[in-house]
């Protein structure tokens, strides 16, 4: 026995909703035939310094990517309010902080 209650662990239920994200929202593109994978390598992204700090990155759509993108955005949308049904708009708020703290402190 290996002694670990996975279910206890914070770092367990964020990457397997994270996980779960993945894998339903490229479910839900399959149909268009691109997954969030290939949103990158396809050249549909542009990453580039920013010009006042070299160290951070700008993400762009590239001109290529236009029409699909309401599509992906569509689907990702769609997605959330899937995983999100039954939270308040507090509980969102106080969800998203507590991401961005967990964030930082890594």
């Amino acid at each position: 026995m290996i002694g670990y209650d996975f279910e206890k662990s914070v770092s367990y239920w964020v990457g397997l909703t994270s996980h779960l994200f993945k894998t339903i929202l490229n479910n839900e593109l399959a149909g268009s035939g691109v997954t969030i994978r290939q949103v990158r390598v396809l050249g549909w992204i542009e990453r580039c310094g920013a010009p006042q700090d070299l160290r951070k990155k700008i993400v762009r759509l590239t001109e290529t990517i236009t029409a699909t993108w309401a599509h992906i955005v569509e689907r990702g949308e769609r997605m959330e309010t899937r995983a999100t049904a039954g939270l308040s708009p507090g509980e969102l708020e106080n969800l998203k902080k507590t991401l961005a703290t967990m964030r930082r402190n890594l």
